[in-house]
C-alpha cells in the first residue's frame, strides 16, 4: 500500500461505536489525514476504502494519457494551437471513439521541479473536469511557458474550454 504509510491505534469515538483509523495521504505541500470508517479487525477493508477515495486525484488514468512521443509530435505538427502567454494549447480531433488524451509538456523556463510539478497538476486536475462534458475523440498537448505557475485550476479550465471552442469541439 503506497499511500497508506502508517496506521494509527483504532479509537473509539464517545458519540458512536464506530471504529475510526487514520489514514495519511501526502501531497506536495502538506499531510492530510482522513478518517475512514472500518471494522474493527478489517484493516484491509480500511486501506481499500482508503485508496478508494484517492482516486479522485489527480492522478489521470492510464487511457487518457498521451505518452507516446509519435502521438504527442502528431498533435504539435497537425493540431490547432491555442496561445496565451502563460501557455500553448494544441488540438486535435481524432475520428475513432478512443477516451480522450492529455500530454503536459513543462520545460525548466517554468521553474523548479516542485513548480514544474504544481503546474503539471494543475492541468491535470482542470482536464479531469474537462472529460465530463468531452469524454472521447480529442487529443490536447498543453505547452506551459513561463508565467503557467500562477494559472488557477478555473484559468486552466477556461484556456481547455477556449481551445476547444476554437477547434469547434
Amino acid at each position: 500500500m503506497p499511500f497508506a504509510r502508517r496506521w494509527r491505534k483504532p479509537c473509539r469515538s464517545a458519540h458512536s461505536s464506530r471504529i475510526t483509523a487514520v489514514v495519511r495521504r501526502p501531497t506536495a505541500s502538506v499531510c492530510v489525514c482522513v478518517p475512514v470508517q472500518v471494522v474493527q479487525c478489517f484493516q484491509h477493508a480500511a486501506a481499500r476504502a482508503a485508496l478508494a477515495w484517492l482516486s479522485d486525484s489527480a492522478v489521470l488514468p492510464r487511457q487518457h494519457r498521451l505518452n507516446r512521443s509519435a502521438d504527442i509530435r502528431h498533435v504539435l505538427r497537425r493540431g490547432r494551437r491555442f496561445a496565451i502567454s502563460t501557455s500553448v494549447i494544441s488540438v486535435v480531433v481524432r475520428s475513432d471513439e478512443l477516451p480522450s488524451r492529455l500530454a503536459v509538456i513543462t520545460p525548466k523556463i517554468v521553474g523548479n521541479s516542485v513548480v514544474r510539478h504544481r503546474v503539471a497538476r494543475v492541468v491535470r486536475h482542470s482536464f479531469h473536469m474537462f472529460l465530463v462534458k468531452h469524454p472521447l475523440n480529442i487529443d490536447v498537448v498543453f505547452r506551459a511557458q513561463t508565467g503557467a505557475d500562477q494559472l488557477s485550476v478555473r484559468e486552466c479550465a477556461e484556456l481547455l474550454g477556449r481551445a476547444l471552442a476554437k477547434v469547434g469541439a
